[in-house]
């Protein structure tokens, strides 16, 4: 309901839908607020419209703040928080569906999305995108996805030097892809010395528009590693 639910006595609100008819001229819920002057709108009668149930009963308020539980407490955080932590703990992003059927096949009744994403939401749970999941402690594990970055130097079609992030490295160093410090430290330590065991001449720098990739610091780091 909205912030005006109260204003309204219940057989007030139920005479007010009985003019309802929907799909006809005049008798509509913008029609049925600007003749009865109901501050809150059609928005207010849609409200009450989805409430009604024929009778005045159906329309009388809830007390506020009382929100059946679907879950309890102790479930909330077995078949929640403990099932998120795992899948972070395994490097897997959990998505609202996921949850859910875990949860539904737990309890064996439905269990709505939107029931999933309030429990989470109240136990600190943060919601990177609509369909991710991640957990709440400051790790962020989600972010050590699985997936390899690799950075390499080539000369013609030989390689001179490569490295390759894992997600445990990722994870180890607390980071979520490559950053320039990654990269310059790179440089520094394992390409400059390559280079210069091969005594090549002219380098070539090539790289995408990445933040990572900073052309004065890259050429410094491959100076102090010479």
């Amino acid at each position: 309901m909205t912030r005006k639910y109260e204003k309204y006595t219940c057989q007030f609100k139920h005479d007010v839908l009985q003019e309802y008819r929907p799909g006809i001229y005049g008798y509509g819920f913008k029609a049925l607020a600007k003749r009865f002057k109901i501050k809150g709108g059609h928005k207010l009668i849609m409200s009450c419209y989805r409430r009604w149930k024929g009778g005045v009963d159906s329309l009388k308020p809830t007390s506020k703040g009382c929100r059946s539980h679907t879950m309890t407490r102790q479930q909330v955080r077995h078949y929640i928080l403990e099932f998120v932590g795992l899948m972070n703990n395994k490097y897997v992003a959990v998505d609202y569906n996921v949850s859910q059927e875990h949860i539904e096949s737990v309890l064996k009744r439905k269990v709505p999305i939107r029931t999933i994403r309030r429990y989470g939401k109240e136990c600190g749970i943060t919601w990177k995108k609509p369909s991710e999941i991640t957990s709440r402690d400051d790790t962020q594990p989600t972010a050590y996805a699985k997936r390899y970055d690799f950075v390499g130097a080539i000369n013609g079609s030989q390689s001179i030097a490569c490295m390759t992030l894992t997600p445990e490295d990722r994870n180890k160093w607390r980071i979520k892809g490559v950053r320039q410090r990654v990269i310059n430290k790179w440089i520094t330590d394992t390409l400059a010395p390559a280079i210069n065991r091969l005594n090549i001449d002219n380098i070539y720098l090539i790289c995408d528009k990445s933040r990572a990739h900073n052309k004065a610091n890259m050429i410094q780091a491959l100076r102090a590693g010479k």
